[in-house]
């Protein structure tokens, strides 16, 4: 049994990226539960990341911190929104609700009837992203099918 762990990882692991990339690959699917709220704009921070940018949001009314993640900020429009939104202004905001924690993810921000997000280039990430998932679980799942098959060859009765 000990000779086959390694391969039951990566077969679990490949199964695990499969899971997460299809989800990810079907956007419809991801962003099905959304939930709105509005508020005032309170701070909105940017945080540049080893690989991008990642923006905090934070309302007046709401103690929780918004989070706009590095997949989805290449889709926000951050300049127009500076220009166009000061502290205090009215917005909403577009959670996802399949990943409540503290740090909710912002999938839209509206402000005056103006949404500051290309939906379709935020889709279209989404699915490179989980289209090179469907890939690596794709390859860790032969890799240890091929291990097994390998490890069991020459063990037949």
């Amino acid at each position: 049994m000990e000779k086959y762990l390694f391969s039951l990882a990566l077969l679990l692991a490949g199964i695990g990226l499969l899971k997460m990339g299809l989800k990810r690959y079907n956007s419809k699917e991801y962003y099905s539960e959304i939930t709105a709220i509005s508020g005032s704009l309170k701070y909105l921070d940017k945080e540049k990341l080893r690989y991008g940018v990642r923006y905090n949001v934070g309302l007046t009314n709401d103690r929780r911190n918004f989070r706009i993640p590095d997949i989805t900020s290449r889709s926000f429009d951050f300049i127009n929104f500076q220009k166009n939104v000061s502290l205090g202004d009215s917005i909403v905001l577009q959670l996802n609700r399949s990943y409540p924690d503290k740090n909710q993810e912002i999938i839209g921000i509206t402000s005056r009837g103006v949404s500051y997000f290309d939906f379709e280039k935020r889709n279209s990430l989404r699915r490179k992203n989980g289209m090179a998932a469907i890939l690596s679980g794709i390859i860790f799942v032969g890799s240890a099918i091929w291990k097994i098959k390998d490890k069991t060859k020459y063990n037949k009765v």
